[in-house]
């Protein structure tokens, strides 16, 4: 009961201190110049994606019949549970007052409220706003903040060669309709009205292949776009049809451009979209690893241990949960694949996927705050290597993470892979691009694991430290030379995790403000210095 009472409490003061926060900041925000009016929006409910101060917010927007939004809801997020709810409430409330995009940009709160702006924008773009509409003075061939060089100058995240080889093409279904043999162009607008450029190939009875020339995708972050981009086409050459095509979390309006191209080279080429019937393949065409299309997985709980296997007495079960299953969605192309997270799309916070522990909000535990054990997993692991293979799952959650990654595996069984052969990806650093709109001062890291030596109070001490993207997720000390007395205040069980919390908590950009141990002032400062190293090694411009 005590602890139930401090637990509201905590949350009580994380909210008040929020709101004094906010009345403290008075007119310190970045307000547009101009108030951006809203055309007449189309009805219905509409989803929109952004990035936040720590990684994706999930949010849905309903317009009534009279045009105007009534509603605004934040279905997921990984930002700070108790700082954020107040900035969620205030931009919700302006949205839906002024009826205007144009939410400001709040101190103190940046990445938040840029990142719940961009996913507003997102969502009013499918009710039928416009760039301009949302951003007045904004070029429509711009994409986001700053435009991005033309798509002969990117290197896509995954660089897999998608070109059909003649075995391939002999083993695609036939379409039910008749084309025109040929190559014909469309050019759509893509992510905030950005032109995309499409070619589609006919054979007589077949739609052969589909190239993208241009476009305006967002290439940041886990670069949701160019799995979308040979994902998506993927899937309507397997199937032979637009219809029925699986979305990529983050790239909604990435697929609806696409497949608005096809469908408008189809009709050059003489079909109709509505005549070409889904069909379906049973195994990878020739050359590739999986069957285009999407998966749902179910991870029981309480049944397996870590490895897969029958849990048996005294083995430590695969879930952290007893009673709840994990539920998993992933979206395949030919040689990519995308494991959704967050809101209705996949196993997010709050939406009934998982039962795993996600802590409160102003507690740390094993680098991981609220449910960002996920996030490290999924977003900065599986989804940027594109595999299974080596995967750090000591985050704190050893037993989610084991879930996720089994999971993960079936589906791939399940699309025809071979998991020997889904080996991790690399990449140049320069693919991994900061989002448009953050501060180019936050720090930002090629995602993976830093060894580092540094010096100790009793000679060199070795370290590991694994990053994501934006956040420290975990602290190994490998080897050290330090007096086992003052050592155990620092890192040993007496120390009960205080220095490890305390860079957790920390942050990236806090690190100066960490306590050290009293007594044992160098080794304290030889961890510390050991993250500092390990950033320097992952920090991107």
């Amino acid at each position: 009961m005590l602890k139930t009472a401090r637990s509201v409490v905590k949350r009580v003061l994380a909210f008040s201190l929020s709101v004094m926060f906010l009345a403290s900041c008075g007119n310190v925000r970045e307000t547009p110049a101009e108030t951006a009016d809203l055309p007449r929006l189309r009805p219905g409910v509409y989803s929109g994606v952004g990035t936040g101060h720590a990684g994706e917010i999930h949010l849905d927007i309903e317009v009534d019949n009279n045009g105007r939004i009534v509603r605004m809801d934040v279905l997921s997020h990984s930002d700070t549970p108790g700082f954020a709810y107040p900035f969620f409430e205030i931009m919700r409330a302006s949205l839906i007052e002024d009826q205007s995009a144009n939410i400001d940009i709040i101190t103190g709160a940046t990445g938040t409220s840029r990142g719940t702006r961009e996913a507003v924008e997102a969502a009013l773009m499918q009710a039928g706003a416009t760039l301009e509409q949302l951003r007045p003075g904004t070029p429509p061939s711009g994409a986001g903040a700053a435009a991005l060089p033309p798509f002969s100058q990117q290197q896509p995240l995954v660089t897999i060669d998608n070109a059909l080889s003649e075995a391939a093409l002999a083993a695609l279904p036939v379409a039910t309709a008749n084309f025109t043999p040929g190559s014909y162009t469309a050019v759509v607008p893509g992510f905030q009205e950005a032109p995309m450029t499409v070619e589609v190939h006919f054979s007589e009875n077949q739609i052969t292949g589909i190239e993208i020339f241009e476009h305006g995708e967002s290439v940041y972050g886990s670069g949701w776009a160019f799995r979308a981009l040979p994902g998506v086409p993927d899937q309507i050459l397997v199937r032979q049809s637009t219809r029925d095509i699986d979305t990529f979390t983050g790239a909604t309006i990435t697929r609806g451009a696409v497949i608005s191209a096809v469908e408008s080279a189809i009709a050059q080429a003489g079909a109709e979209p509505s005549q070409l019937e889904p069909q379906f393949i049973s195994a990878p065409l020739p050359g590739d690893r999986f069957i285009p299309g999407f998966v749902e997985v179910t991870v029981p709980a309480n049944t397996m241990d870590t490895y897969g296997n029958p849990l048996a007495e005294g083995a430590v079960r695969m879930l952290f949960s007893e009673d709840t299953d994990m539920n998993l969605r992933l979206s395949f192309g030919r040689n990519v694949f995308h494991l959704h997270s967050g809101g209705a799309f996949g196993l997010g916070q709050g939406d009934g996927g998982h039962g795993e522990s996600v802590y409160e909000p102003d507690e740390v535990g094993g680098g991981a705050l609220g449910g960002w054990w996920f996030r490290q997993v999924v977003n900065h692991q599986v989804n940027d290597r594109q595999s299974t293979h080596d995967i750090d799952i000591y985050t704190g959650a050893t037993m989610s993470a084991s879930g996720i990654i089994w999971g993960v595996e079936q589906a791939m069984l399940g699309q025809g892979a071979a998991l020997a052969d889904v080996t991790p990806i690399t990449y140049p650093r320069t693919q991994i691009r900061r989002n448009p709109g953050a501060d180019p001062g936050d720090p930002f890291f090629m995602p993976g694991i830093y060894n580092v030596t540094v010096s100790g109070f009793g000679g060199p001490m070795e370290v590991r430290v694994t990053l994501d993207r934006t956040n420290i997720r975990r602290i190994e000390v490998v080897e050290h030379s330090e007096t086992d007395m003052f050592w155990d205040t620092v890192w040993g069980s007496e120390a009960n995790h205080v220095m490890r919390d305390g860079i957790f908590a920390a942050g990236p950009a806090g690190l100066d403000g960490v306590d050290v141990v009293s007594g044992a002032t160098v080794s304290s400062n030889a961890l510390i210095n050991a993250v500092r190293a390990a950033m320097e090694q992952a920090w991107l411009d």
